[in-house]
């Protein structure tokens, strides 16, 4: 058997130097030059961390327990429920069978603007559903009079400053994925 010699880096910018200084050689104690072809070192980083932790192209990942600290409002970097940060050690990888063969529910949002004078929004409505349920997760509507009636939906009536405001909060709180669909007039 070949024995081999596994070097770690900190940073995907020492895979270079580091490659560059096996094939030239590295003196060693007793004054000998050893050089070697290194192994691998042209497989791109982010590929490399998949096949090290055996995870797939769209497996699931679990992180253990108690090892993540989840990002406070001010750290955050987008508008996912949830953000972490997580040593890679403690992710575990699983691949497309059995229980794990299914892919995320995706969320579809429906988004209808209604803009009245002076390009105003008078109204809005969204729909939100899970791809391949039977019904939407959740109706909403609002509206600057609170006359309206929306069927089968949550409608709240809107102070005038308030209109863009809430049907926002909606949007980025439901944890939408995909915006499927926006029309003004």
């Amino acid at each position: 058997p070949e024995r081999l010699l596994r070097v770690h880096v900190t940073s995907q910018k020492c895979i270079s130097p580091c490659r560059t200084a096996l094939e030239r050689g590295l003196r060693l104690r007793n004054g000998q030059v050893w050089k070697t072809s290194p192994y691998e070192t042209n497989v791109a980083y982010g590929l490399r961390f998949l096949v090290d932790l055996r995870i797939g192209g769209g497996s699931w990942i679990d992180v253990v327990g108690g090892r993540y600290q989840v990002r406070d409002e001010r750290s955050r970097k987008s508008t996912a429920t949830i953000e972490a940060d997580a040593h890679y050690s403690a992710l575990v990888g699983h691949k497309a069978e059995g229980k794990w063969i299914g892919v995320a529910p995706l969320r579809l949002l429906t988004l209808h603007v209604t803009v009245g004078k002076e390009a105003r929004v008078v109204a809005a409505g969204a729909v939100l559903q899970v791809h391949g349920d039977a019904g939407p997760l959740h109706r909403a509507a609002w509206a600057l009079s609170s006359d309206l009636s929306a069927a089968d939906a949550d409608l709240a009536g809107l102070d005038a400053g308030d209109a863009a405001c809430k049907p926002r909060l909606f949007v980025f709180g439901s944890e939408c994925e995909l915006l499927l669909h926006m029309r003004d007039y």
